[in-house]
């Protein structure tokens, strides 16, 4: 769990300092000072401004393509606007705040963070394979929701290198196929 956090943590912060907008959340990690460390709300928060410019921006774009007349580059705008909203607003923040929030408990050691792995009344703690398969379907989820959040991550910072293109024909197709898996067999109590 503690690896899981630090990959989550390092994904944010991948996320801010891609942002072409702003700087700042890159320009204070560099700096490295105590006091001003970036704290993991502020990456959430950088994440959410920067698609909010990115959707103003390609709505943008789409009008001045329709006023051009530019029938290829509507296209290209009105695919990559089904994508985005394909995400419901927040989305990123949301499964990003609860990733969090799991880690964190755990990383605290507070008690809440294994209650599904302890029996307070009988002092007992799992090990090994939880005995639950209902648990360990969960956990898969989870880590499910992990690793579609690291691919979002990573493969948008891979695609400033390997071209707009790369996205969504590399990434975006691995990403549909782990989502189509999780609405195929939902898990169920």
């Amino acid at each position: 769990m503690p690896t899981a956090r630090t990959l989550h943590e390092a994904t944010r912060l991948l996320d801010a300092f891609t942002d072409d907008g702003d700087d700042s959340l890159l320009k204070r990690w560099l700096a490295d000072e105590d006091q001003h460390w970036v704290r993991p709300k502020e990456t959430r928060q950088a994440r959410e401004d920067m698609v909010g410019r990115l959707r103003a921006t390609v709505a943008e774009s789409l009008q001045e393509a329709k006023a051009a007349d530019n029938v290829e580059r509507v296209a290209q705008l009105t695919t990559a606007i089904t994508e985005m909203d394909a995400t419901p607003e927040g989305h990123l923040w949301r499964m990003s705040r609860s990733i969090y929030d799991v880690l964190s408990r755990i990383g605290h050691t507070r008690r809440s963070g294994t209650r599904d792995s302890v029996s307070a009344p009988l002092r007992q703690m799992v090990t090994g394979p939880h005995p639950d398969p209902l648990t360990r379907g969960e956990y898969v989820e989870w880590s499910s929701a992990l690793v579609e959040e690291v691919m979002l991550s990573v493969g948008d910072a891979l695609g400033r290198f390997y071209g707009p293109s790369y996205f969504r024909e590399s990434v975006r197709p691995i990403i549909s196929a782990l989502q189509a898996v999780r609405a195929a067999h939902p898990l169920t109590t």
